[in-house]
């Protein structure tokens, strides 16, 4: 009886830490038909708008234009750029980019957060800085989250518009990873002037390319800088460190990001 008892307990705790690590990383997202709902909602303004290298974070010296490896991407800015290991609630599992742009604020593309195969939304995300491997990285967050995200899916058919997600984190990670700044509401005109960097994951390797913009509206802008499939959720940034926009499609003719809009600061700054 007691041999049946001592066997008990080992496969228990054999079984907890598998269960605590499903459970730690589960997020909510929360999906919103109609953005303009939020606008009522009294912003916390507890992003950051300046951008942040922790003491600890080396930093990284940009190469020429071309769509280039990076091989230190605990270096920041890239420390500042997440690897997201994602689980739906349909079982399916995929990856996306996303950035820090405050302590405990994440910015990605909607898309990233739903299967499209399934119109099934993310269950659980690790999140990976300065990612190599899964035994080499700068820093992992497997913690709790809230994401706010556009409904991109209601009719199974992806569209463009508030292809945007805002992501809450339970701890303060940009102390330890840094932070991208934003240029909220950039004007036309400058973020055509700017020289811009485009950076993403793909099969777990990070890569950048670089050169201008052109704007196609107000909330999109185009542009012929290198982004395969797998990037979506990447920051759009300048020389500086500071984002004008998400990454969020690939064409044969040219790219898109979806702009920092005053949309995108007010449902972000309203994530609690």
């Amino acid at each position: 009886m007691k041999k049946w008892i001592v066997l008990t307990l080992i496969c228990t705790l054999l079984l907890m830490p598998a269960a605590w690590a499903e459970e730690d990383n589960e997020g909510t997202v929360i999906v919103i038909d109609d953005w303009t709902a939020t606008e009522d909602a009294a912003p916390e303004a507890s992003t950051e708008e300046d951008p942040f290298v922790p003491d600890t974070v080396d930093r990284a010296v940009f190469n020429a234009d071309g769509r280039v490896t990076v091989f230190n991407p605990a270096a920041y800015p890239y420390s500042a750029i997440a690897y997201m290991d994602i689980v739906g609630t349909c079982g399916d599992h995929w990856s996306g980019t996303g950035f820090m742009v405050g302590k405990n604020r994440l910015l990605t593309a909607s898309h990233c957060l739903v299967c499209s195969d399934h119109s099934a939304w993310a269950k659980t995300i690790d999140f990976y800085f300065g990612y190599k491997s899964r035994r080499n990285y700068l820093y992992r967050y497997s913690g709790r989250w809230t994401a706010w995200a556009g409904n991109l899916f209601k009719d199974r058919s992806y569209t463009t518009q508030n292809d945007f997600g805002c992501i809450m984190l339970k701890k303060n990670v940009g102390d330890t990873t840094g932070w991208l700044g934003a240029y909220w509401n950039r004007p036309d005109s400058a973020i055509e002037s700017d020289y811009l960097y485009v950076a993403g994951y793909r099969d777990g390797m990070l890569k950048y390319d670089s050169g201008w913009a052109k704007v196609l509206d107000d909330t999109h802008m185009s542009y012929t800088i290198d982004a395969v499939a797998g990037n979506s959720g990447g920051p759009v940034f300048t020389r500086d460190n500071y984002c004008v926009g998400i990454h969020i499609a690939e064409s044969k003719r040219f790219n898109i990001g979806y702009r920092l809009t005053s949309a995108v600061k007010r449902n972000l700054d309203n994530l609690k």
